[in-house]
């Protein structure tokens, strides 16, 4: 393993000062199950989730400056979304190489997790959280836009960007909803309040049995588009 991660550590661009976070947030629990060679306490998995925060905040950043101040919140929360979802993680992992320095347990390993997407996307947030807790923020920082923003433009941009303002919320969802094989959304008004000439409209969008979203709006349509938005938030379309 040690041509491969001199090699990763040369992509990551930073030289630990602690090469303890960098091997913790490459480890994987079924490896610390197993109690594999050199095998410590400590998996990734906490790493993972201060990474999954570190990664949310530096993207929104990111997104504000270069969305612009007049982006509304619902293009932001899209965009962020579908940038940090897991399919977009594990696709960066992979282009640094990630699952090669990978410490899996054997049945992890006889099972492809050096490919798997779930593992990877949490591989590259420890990986992240390893950065942060070895070189600061400004080091992170530097990280996430050459990540996101430079080395994979067209993932930022022609993917979101350009695409989320082309398309509106409803149909984002409805080709979402079809793509996944769910069947199609479905729009029901759950309230409405007010006199008849200036009624608020709160709609549920529900797909099969369950709920995806609501919104309010002083119109179906408008409060119709809040619901999509927020299903499409929850969901990481």
């Amino acid at each position: 393993m040690k041509v491969p991660l001199t090699a990763f550590k040369k992509r990551l661009g930073h030289k630990f000062s602690n090469p303890e976070f960098l091997l913790t947030a490459l480890t994987h629990s079924s490896y610390v199950y197993q109690g594999g060679p050199g095998a410590r306490a400590l998996c990734n998995e906490q790493l993972e989730f201060l990474g999954d925060s570190v990664l949310s905040f530096l993207v929104s950043d990111l997104l504000v400056k270069r969305m612009g101040a007049s982006a509304p919140e619902g293009e932001l929360s899209l965009a962020r979304a579908r940038l940090v979802r897991d399919e977009s993680l594990a696709d960066i992992a992979r282009g640094l190489d990630l699952g090669a320095v990978l410490r899996l347990g054997h049945g992890e390993e006889a099972n492809g997790g050096r490919h798997k997407s779930s593992i990877l996307a949490g591989a590259f947030e420890a990986v992240v959280a390893a950065l942060y807790l070895d070189g600061g923020i400004r080091v992170v920082r530097a990280f996430v836009r050459r990540e996101f923003f430079v080395a994979r433009k067209p993932l930022a941009w022609g993917l979101v960007a350009t695409q989320q303002s082309a398309k509106d919320p409803k149909t984002l969802l409805q080709e979402h909803t079809q793509r996944e094989r769910l069947g199609l959304p479905t729009y029901v008004v759950s309230e409405v309040r007010g006199p008849a000439h200036s009624q608020t409209f709160r709609i549920v969008v529900t797909v099969g049995d369950e709920t995806w979203g609501e919104g309010v709006g002083q119109s179906k349509r408008i409060a119709e588009q809040a619901a999509a938005r927020e299903a499409l938030t929850r969901c990481g379309a």
